[in-house]
C-alpha cells in the first residue's frame, strides 16, 4: 500500500514537473514558438484531427477482435464504446484506471476473471508488438541517421531494408505462437492478414496525423520519421508507468528521434498541438459512444438470443 501511494505521488509529481517546465519554456521561447506557429495550416490541423479519430477507430476494431476467444460475442459498437470511454481513465492518478475500467464492463457482462484478462493483454500486446514494428520500419527506410549512428552496418540502405523484412517475419511469427499457444485462438489466413494490414494502418495513420501538423513542405522522408517517432514514442510513453498517457515522455523520445531535422522550437510546439488533438480526439469519441451507446454493462437481446443459441 505504501508503494502504491509512492507511485501514485510520483507520477502526480510529474504530471505537474512537466507543466510547470511546458509553461516555462513556451515564455521563454515565445517569440521563436511564434514564428514556428504561422508555419501550421489549419486545414492540414483538421485534417490531423480526423486521422486520429480514424486510428482511434482502428484501435476499437482490434478491441472487438481480441474477445474472439470471449465466452460471449460481443459487438463491434460495445467494443467502441468500452475503449473509448474506459482509455479517458489512463489521466486519473494511478495510471491503470483504462485497464480497470475496461476489466470492470467485461466482469459486468459476466466473464470470468481470466476471460476478463485475456483479451486485455492480447489486445495490449498487439498494440506494443506492431508500434514497435512499424516505429524501426519507418526509421530505419527513412533517412534519419540515429540507426546508423549506432548500428553501422545499417548506414548501408540494403541491409537496412533486409532488416525490416527480418523483423517483420519474427513479429508475424511471434504474434502467432502466442496467438496460438497461449490464448487458444484459431483464425483463416484471411482473417490474419486482415489484422495485420489494419495494425500497419493504424500507426501509419497516427504518425500520418503527426506529419500533417509540420510545414507544407516536409516531404514523404519526413512523413516516414514522423511515422516512426510518433510509434516508438508512444511505446515509450505507453510504458513509462510514471507518467499519466505518457504524458512528457512521449515528447520528449519525438524530439530525440526528429532533433536533427526539426528546430527544438518547433517541434516542442508540434508535439504539443498533436497532444491537444490526441486528447481532443479520445473526448470526442468518448462522448459520441456515450450518446448512441452509452457504456454497454450487460448482453443486449440479440446477444442473449445468440448466446442460448450456442448452448
Amino acid at each position: 500500500m505504501k508503494f502504491k501511494k509512492i507511485i501514485n505521488g510520483l507520477k502526480w509529481v510529474w504530471f505537474v514537473a512537466v507543466l510547470i517546465a511546458s509553461g516555462w519554456y513556451i515564455v521563454a521561447r515565445f517569440p521563436q514558438l511564434r514564428s514556428s506557429l504561422s508555419t501550421i495550416s489549419g486545414g492540414r490541423l483538421i485534417i490531423s484531427f480526423l486521422f486520429l479519430c480514424a486510428g482511434k477507430v482502428l484501435t476499437t476494431d482490434l478491441t472487438y477482435h481480441s474477445l474472439m476467444a470471449a465466452p460471449q460475442i460481443v459487438p463491434f459498437k460495445d467494443a467502441f464504446a468500452i475503449t473509448t470511454i474506459t482509455q479517458l481513465g489512463k489521466y486519473l492518478p494511478g495510471g491503470v484506471w483504462h485497464f480497470a475500467g475496461k476489466f470492470g464492463v467485461y466482469k459486468a457482462r459476466g466473464f470470468t476473471a481470466k476471460a476478463a484478462i485475456q483479451p486485455i493483454i492480447l489486445e495490449n500486446l498487439w498494440l506494443m508488438a506492431s508500434s514497435l514494428f512499424v516505429g524501426l520500419s519507418a526509421l530505419l527506410l527513412s533517412d534519419n541517421q540515429l540507426p546508423c549512428t549506432h548500428v553501422p552496418f545499417l548506414c548501408d540502405q540494403q541491409i537496412a531494408s533486409w532488416t525490416v523484412i527480418l523483423l517483420f517475419f519474427a513479429w508475424i511469427v511471434s504474434i502467432y505462437l502466442i496467438e496460438r499457444f497461449f490464448f487458444k485462438i484459431n483464425m483463416s489466413v484471411t482473417a490474419r492478414l486482415r489484422l495485420v494490414l489494419e495494425k500497419v494502418a493504424l500507426w501509419t495513420i497516427f504518425g500520418t496525423s503527426f506529419w500533417l501538423i509540420f510545414p507544407v513542405q516536409s516531404n514523404w522522408m519526413v512523413s516516414l520519421q514522423a511515422i516512426s517517432a510518433f510509434s516508438i514514442s508512444w511505446l515509450i510513453g505507453y510504458l513509462a508507468f510514471f507518467a499519466p498517457g505518457g504524458i512528457g515522455v512521449r515528447e520528449a523520445v519525438m524530439v530525440f528521434i526528429l532533433s536533427s531535422f526539426i528546430s527544438l522550437e518547433s517541434l516542442a510546439l508540434y508535439t504539443a498541438i498533436h497532444r491537444l488533438l490526441w486528447v481532443g480526439a479520445e473526448i470526442g469519441l468518448a462522448l459520441i459512444a456515450m450518446l448512441l451507446f452509452g457504456l454497454p454493462l450487460g448482453m443486449d437481446a440479440s446477444e442473449k438470443k445468440e448466446r442460448q443459441g450456442d448452448r
